[in-house]
């Protein structure tokens, strides 16, 4: 069975319904699959490493919380392509974002992305909390970051320090936040089969 075999075999609707115990590691396989693709086609549209990270991270994070309605998606892939296409747009809007790239992107078809099967509200209040954990200057920078959508060199002058410290304020932020919410995600996905069993 080669390699895409393998992954179409992975995302089979009962796959996880029955393999629940190996979910980790079938998630993780999906993810290191997928990452490199899907980091590029978010890397287009935000034209930010870190933020076309995030984007890929906060789409798998919904996968994770939502692997019980696997079975509702009918083309994975195209679909993750989709959330990521989504997830990016969301981010620019977010950012207040008034660049020629977000201009070219307001012209690509609505059909392009389509409604989104996950529910988002719940990470984004697990996201707030996890941001009021992060160290004092890193949260600074982290919200006036994401939250106010200002550039590193903006912050940097606000803050006055260079734009190499508010790079590695990010840098840190995003890990801990990755770290935190994975964390998070994994434990209530074992209490969830534990418990529902």
């Amino acid at each position: 069975m080669d390699g895409g075999d393998t992954i179409a075999l992975l995302i089979e609707d009962n796959f996880f319904r029955e393999n629940r115990e190996n979910s980790v590691t079938v998630f993780s396989q999906l993810y290191r699959h997928y990452f490199k693709r899907l980091f590029m086609t978010a890397l287009k549209v935000v034209r930010d490493e870190y933020l076309a990270e995030e984007v890929i991270q906060d789409v798998f994070l919904r996968l994770w919380e939502n692997e019980d309605k696997f079975h509702l998606i009918s083309e994975f892939e195209k679909y993750l392509y989709r959330s990521v296409a989504n997830e990016s747009l969301n981010k620019l809007r977010n950012q207040k974002t008034q660049s020629k790239h977000y201009d070219q992107l307001s012209k690509v078809s609505r059909s392009h992305f389509v409604e989104n099967f996950l529910e988002e509200e719940e990470l984004k209040m697990k996201i707030a909390k996890a941001v009021e954990t992060l160290p004092s200057q890193c949260k600074t920078v982290f919200k006036m970051s994401r939250y106010q959508g200002m550039k590193y060199r903006k912050i940097a002058e606000e803050l006055n320090i260079s734009e190499k410290t508010v790079e590695g304020h990010m840098v840190k932020a995003l890990k801990i936040l990755r770290n935190h919410l994975l964390g998070l995600i994994l434990l209530i996905s074992y209490l969830n089969w534990a418990f529902g069993n």
